[in-house]
Parts: C-alpha cells; structure tokens; sequence
C-alpha cells in the first residue's frame, strides 16, 4: 500500500479518513484520488485547527464543523469549491457505510452545493461574423407563408 499525504496530517481521525479515500479510489484514475486525498486532507486541517477537539467520527456536526469548512472554502474558484464540497459528501457517506453512523451521510445535503457558474454565449465580433459568412451573402429569408421543401420518404433496406 502507498503512503499517502493523508498520513502525515497529525489528526485522530486520519487513518480513517484515508481508508475511506482508498475505498472510493480503487478504481480510479490516480488524478482523482489526487483530489479526493487532498479534500480529506483540507478537511482534516481545517478541523485540527479550528476544531481540535473533535477526535472521533461521532464528534462530528453539520454545525459548526462542516458549515465552518463551507465557509473557509469560500475564497475558492466555484468550480473548486464544488469540487471539494462533492468529495467530502462522498467520503462523508464512506465513512457512514464503514463505520455504522448513518447520521455522517447526512452532513453535507444535495443543496448545500451552489450550481455552477453558466457561462453564456459571448456575440460575435465583425470579423468573426465575416469569417463565418466569407461571402458577405444573407442567408435567404422565407416569408410566413413559404415552408420548406419537404424531405424525401423514408427507404429502408431489405434484408
């Protein structure tokens, strides 16, 4: 077995935490298990510093440990944010599964994750426009009562 960075995070609940990433990494490609590791180890030096109290899975709350995480991911690009927001939740849920607490599935809910930013379409430039259309020509407008042609039947093959 591979030494994770996970390991070296002093917490209690560490071994845990990286069985857990384990788990949900099996068969993953090693970019993912990257960030999932990264996550537990965010998390776990979040609670360390701010939370250093908490030394079992069952200390864990929604309030003030996962909200107070929320908080300190907020200087992050949203897609990141979300990113770490989706990797807790599943590791949350792992650890629920392994270690017989239903309540940790609970602690990070399917709202609590922002929607990711849309990007909308940006018009076209002059000589984008230009680019696209090199004739210059507009395409041919049909009036209301014009339709068009209709397509040609269906043929099928004969086996």
């Amino acid at each position: 077995m591979k030494l994770s960075r996970l390991a070296s995070v002093d917490h209690p609940l560490a071994l845990q935490f990286q069985r857990a990433v384990e788990s949900l990494t099996a068969a993953q490609v090693w970019d993912s298990a990257r960030q999932y590791r990264g996550t537990a180890r965010d998390f776990l030096i979040y609670l360390g510093e701010n939370h250093p109290d908490v030394a079992s899975l069952s200390q864990l709350r929604r309030d003030p440990h996962i909200l107070g995480w929320f908080t300190h991911l907020r200087s992050l690009a949203p897609a990141v944010y979300i990113n770490r927001l989706t990797h807790l939740r599943r590791i949350l849920e792992e650890l629920a599964w392994t270690a017989q607490l239903p309540e940790l599935a609970h602690l990070i809910r399917r709202e609590d994750s922002p929607r990711p930013p849309q990007r909308l379409p940006r018009a076209l430039t002059a000589q984008q426009d230009q680019l696209t259309n090199p004739g210059g020509v507009a395409p041919p407008q049909r009036s209301a009562g014009q339709h068009l042609p209709a397509a040609p039947p269906y043929r099928y093959a004969h086996w």
